[in-house]
This record gives C-alpha cells, sequence and structure tokens, in this order.
C-alpha cells in the first residue's frame, strides 16, 4: 500500500498543536507503541527498538511531510522535522495515547489468565502482544479442553529431545518442564523465576539445555556478564529489557550466585533504573526468560526464592564425548511449533 504523506506545517508559538497532530499521526498509522514509559516500533527484523529524540525525528520525517514559511519567497516550502517538536513529542508522555506494547512473540501463544490461545498474525489488543508469524503452515492448533490422553501426548512430545539429558531426579525433570512452558508463554507472564541448569562438571549438557529453550522462546539469548560484577550486570539488564530480550543467559557461573538486581528484576513486573550516560529514568516490562548455567552453583541471598535449579549428572569424567541419537537444539528448531503446542496444550490443561 501507498500513503502520502500528510503536511504538517512548523508555525512559530504552535508548537503545542503540532505535537498533538503528530502524535494523532502515529497513532493512526500504528507504527508507535508505547512500552513503559517510552515510545518504541517494531523493526523488520521483528525486534522491539526505543525512540528516542534523534528517532523520533527520523519518524516524524517518514509519516508527515513538514513545510516552514519562507518570508522571502512568500511560499510554503518543505522542510525536515525540527527537534522541539520530537522532544515535545517525548515529553507530551502523559498525553500519548499510544497502544501499550506488552512484548513480541514469533509463534502461537496461551494468555494464562483467560485461557485464551492467541494465534493470528498482528498486534493482539487485548493483551499488547505483537505476534510475528512469518510461517504459520504448520500451525494445526491445540484442543479446546485437553484430555488426559492429549496431555500424555503432549508432554511426550514436548519431552522427546530432552529424554537422554542424565537429569538426576524427578524435581530436575519437573524445574525443567517448568521452563518449557515458561519459554512458551513467557510474553504474557508478568513475573517468572529464572532457571539455573547445574552439573559437577563441565560438559555436560547445561548450554545445550538452555539454547534449546532459547529456540523455544524464538530468540537468540543475549549474555549477561559474570555474577561477580554487579554493577554491569545491572546495566547490561536495562539496556536488555529494553530491546525486549526474551531470553537472558548467565553462562559458565561457579560456586556462589547472588546479585539484587537480578533479584529485582525476578520479583517486579517492572524494572527501573537509570540510563548510562544520561539524567533519564527508563521502566520497562521484565517478562524475559532468565537462564543460568555453570557447575556446582550454589544460589544465596534473595535470589533463593527466585531460582529454580535443575541438575544434570552424566557420571561421566569426559561427558563431553557422550554422542546422542538426535540433535536437541536441531530437533527443537524443527519441530519448534509441535513442541510450543504441546507446551500450550499441557497450559491449557
Amino acid at each position: 500500500l501507498v500513503r502520502a504523506r500528510e503536511t504538517l506545517r512548523l508555525i512559530a508559538g504552535e508548537r503545542v498543536s503540532i505535537v498533538r497532530e503528530a502524535l494523532e499521526g502515529m497513532r493512526i498509522f500504528g507504527t508507535h507503541y508505547r512500552r513503559g514509559n517510552e515510545i518504541v516500533v517494531i523493526t523488520q527484523d521483528s525486534e522491539i527498538l526505543p525512540r528516542t529524540i534523534d528517532g523520533i525525528q527520523w519518524d516524524l520525517d517518514t509519516l508527515f511531510r513538514f513545510e516552514k514559511y519562507n518570508k522571502t519567497e512568500e511560499l510554503w516550502l518543505p522542510c525536515d522535522c525540527n527537534r522541539p517538536i520530537a522532544s515535545g513529542v517525548l515529553a507530551a508522555q502523559g498525553s500519548w495515547g499510544l497502544n501499550e506494547l506488552t512484548g513480541l512473540c514469533t509463534a502461537p501463544t496461551l494468555d494464562p489468565l483467560t485461557g485464551r490461545l492467541i494465534d493470528e498474525d498482528g498486534y493482539d489488543k487485548k493483551t499488547g502482544l505483537m505476534l510475528v508469524l512469518n510461517d504459520n503452515s504448520q500451525w494445526d492448533g491445540i484442543p479446546t479442553e485437553p484430555k488426559a490422553g492429549d496431555v500424555e501426548r503432549a508432554v511426550n512430545t514436548i519431552w522427546e529431545p530432552f529424554k537422554e539429558f542424565p537429569f538426576d531426579g524427578a524435581i530436575s525433570k519437573g524445574v525443567m518442564l517448568t521452563a518449557f512452558l515458561t519459554a512458551c508463554i513467557r510474553p504474557l507472564l508478568p513475573t517468572a523465576p529464572g532457571v539455573a541448569f547445574d552439573a559437577p562438571i563441565a560438559g555436560s549438557g547445561k548450554t545445550l539445555l538452555a539454547k534449546c529453550l532459547s529456540i523455544t522462546a524464538g530468540d537468540n539469548p543475549a549474555m549477561l556478564p559474570d555474577a561477580g560484577d554487579p554493577e554491569e550486570i545491572r546495566k547490561r539488564l536495562l539496556a536488555l529489557l529494553r530491546q525486549n530480550k526474551r531470553v537472558m543467559v548467565m553462562d559458565n557461573v561457579t560456586g556462589l550466585l547472588d546479585s539484587s538486581a537480578l533479584a529485582a528484576m525476578l520479583t517486579a513486573e517492572t524494572y527501573t533504573d537509570r540510563v548510562l550516560g544520561v539524567s533519564e529514568t527508563i521502566s520497562v516490562p521484565t517478562r524475559t526468560l532468565l537462564l543460568i548455567t555453570g557447575n556446582n552453583i550454589t544460589v544465596v541471598g534473595d535470589l533463593c526464592r527466585r531460582i529454580l535449579s535443575c541438575r544434570i549428572d552424566p557420571n561421566d569424567e569426559t561427558p563431553w564425548k557422550r554422542t546422542f541419537a538426535l540433535d536437541p537444539a536441531e530437533y527443537c528448531r524443527e519441530h519448534r511449533l509441535d513442541m510450543v503446542a504441546a507446551g500450550l496444550a499441557v497450559v491449557r490443561a
């Protein structure tokens, strides 16, 4: 579709009315959303991008044709949007009137509060979730009222790529299932615990499990710095949450794990911090799946009640030499929609 740009004239003393017209256009065109206390757009790569003054200035130039009166020629001539208008749009926070964007998902999901299946491409106004379904031809839906047999088949489908992992008992298997179900509906969960994959020796498969869950969630996981640098964790957390990273991984943790920033993120529905380099405070939703991998991890402090532990023990001095009947990560990638459907059926049941 081709749309002619509406004309906005820059008139001295009319900044408020121009900003209101600009916001009205952004609402009508549906190009911008409110997320936390920021204006964001969705990129062609299905990523959420917060907009700065420069970004808003560029966006308005793409949406409108700006004109300014030239006294010499006595004509209205084309011009670029100026910074006062862009900064005015950001400053009019209470008057944005933009649709709220809670998150973005690249596979069908389920509203855990109502049990409503969300599997149509585009913006879901009831939940504020944007679904970007590039290829939904393999999606067959899920049962409206799953029976015991449906649930059993669903669990077997979920467990297929994980059945050869040496989980140390029923609790660890339960945590793994919990992590998988969370990955399927995390964009609609206000809060959720983190999951730590622990083992007595390197090469046991912890990072591979985290990779499989990232594939299920439809995201390339963002890597968090080592827990030994709490200030760096705090800075990185805000940046990744602003980008709507659906999965964060803290890899190769050894020994004690404690972080007040991680505890705050796992507890609250929104995370608030100051933007690096400027005196601006940002609040963003915390709808990300936190995964931790390491050897002999001991979770301490407030994190104890916010982290579920899943331990695998291969009972092998060289576990990295093991071979599997299938590649778990590749299997999850090829059968993602089937596995997500199984997860949603379990949640709905």
